[in-house]
């Protein structure tokens, strides 16, 4: 094999190692226990490899090795992350404590624990309901007639520029309130939000 793709194919192989190295440490970081020493681990396991693989010689033949103590260091995460499943049962953020249940009986749909709470702005809070104490708790059943709806509405709410939005579906009736869902992350009670821990199996998802 001449020099040239014999660069090329350990450059490859060495962009695959990082990738695997920073997604690795990313999901220890944010889902496994002292995980800041476990993602430290492995990206000294794995940046090790990668110099591993570039100081033998000659390089593709015997850098089996190394690229075996990548594998195996990844494998052991992608098992490990596989058997993260959620849960029902954790202690909910108060708007976010129930899901609704609906059932449908001919043209007759009723919902039970429709979240219609009254929002208020929290002390040193930003008004938009993240605060634990920011809102009037108020879930109620509600009953429609389907024959009687009369349209959707979409609504996109933008938080961080144009590009990424919350999307609520609003459905009409001619005799009764909308009824709006969206889906959303299931907060515990003092969790806070990231968009990053959220790429990472981080929060649960609800329909409200």
């Amino acid at each position: 094999m001449g020099r040239r793709a014999t660069a090329a194919l350990m450059a490859i192989a060495s962009l695959v190692i990082v990738a695997a190295a920073l997604w690795g440490a990313l999901a220890l970081w944010h889902r496994a226990p002292a995980g800041g020493a476990l993602a430290a681990l492995h990206l000294a396991v794995m940046l090790g490899a990668v110099i591993w693989l570039w100081r033998l010689s000659p390089p593709l033949q015997a850098g089996w090795p190394a690229l075996l103590v990548a594998a195996a260091s990844f494998g052991a995460i992608a098992i490990w992350w596989s058997g993260i499943a959620p849960s029902g049962l954790r202690d909910w953020a108060a708007p976010l404590a129930r899901t609704p249940r609906a059932i449908i009986e001919g043209d007759r749909l009723t919902v039970s624990d429709v979240r219609n709470f009254a929002w208020r702005k929290a002390a040193g809070g930003a008004g938009d309901g993240s605060g634990e104490e920011a809102a009037e708790e108020r879930w109620e059943t509600r009953s429609y007639d389907l024959a009687k709806a009369s349209g959707v509405d979409l609504f996109f709410s933008y938080w961080t520029g144009p590009l990424i939005a919350h999307v609520i579906v609003s459905i009409t009736f001619d005799d009764a309130p909308p009824l709006a869902f969206s889906i959303e992350i299931r907060r515990e009670r003092g969790e806070s939000y990231s968009a990053l821990a959220g790429f990472f199996k981080s929060y649960e998802l609800a329909i409200v």
